[in-house]
């Protein structure tokens, strides 16, 4: 692992892991980083990069798991590669055969950047607008202060998505 960087995690859900990328001394946050459990099966159109693929049945499987690494600039090549080898040994257990997984980089401004660093109601807004992007239909956005003190925090599912 990159030796000047310590991962926090900022939410626990069972469709939803946010993280936060912090230097060693904790006094620059390097990136942001969501993970999301789509539920839905992937097809050839999650992944526009192997486009030229003959056989797009090996992209598509039962459940489509997303990495989204958020940043203010573009991160070095080290520390983009630690990033995607953090989000692939977390999602791991789900790297069966009947799981795809897709890891992407969004990049915001930096004062949109500074801006969900200084308070976890801005971070989880924030994040609401990447998850809706994914028409995955889950709020963030509400999840209490109080919940944090546990290890996974409770998050709403919209009725459109209620599972059975």
């Amino acid at each position: 692992m990159v030796n000047d960087m310590k991962i926090i995690r900022e939410l626990n859900s069972s469709d939803v892991e946010i993280f936060r990328i912090v230097s060693d001394d904790w006094s620059q946050t390097k990136c942001y980083f969501m993970i999301l459990d789509l539920h839905r099966k992937s097809t050839a159109e999650d992944f526009p990069h192997l486009k030229d693929i003959d056989d797009k049945s090996v992209l598509c499987r039962e459940n489509f798991i997303k990495g989204i690494i958020v940043t203010e600039k573009e991160l070095s090549q080290e520390i983009a590669e630690e990033t995607e080898n953090i989000i692939t040994r977390l999602t791991e257990y789900s790297a069966q055969p009947s799981c795809s997984i897709r890891i992407e980089f969004k990049q915001i401004s930096v004062s949109e950047f500074e801006k969900i660093g200084k308070y976890r109601k801005n971070l989880l807004n924030f994040f609401d607008t990447i998850i809706a992007e994914e028409n995955l239909n889950v709020t963030i956005s509400n999840v209490k202060d109080e919940d944090f003190n546990f290890l996974t925090q409770k998050i709403t599912f919209n009725a459109t998505n209620l599972k059975n």
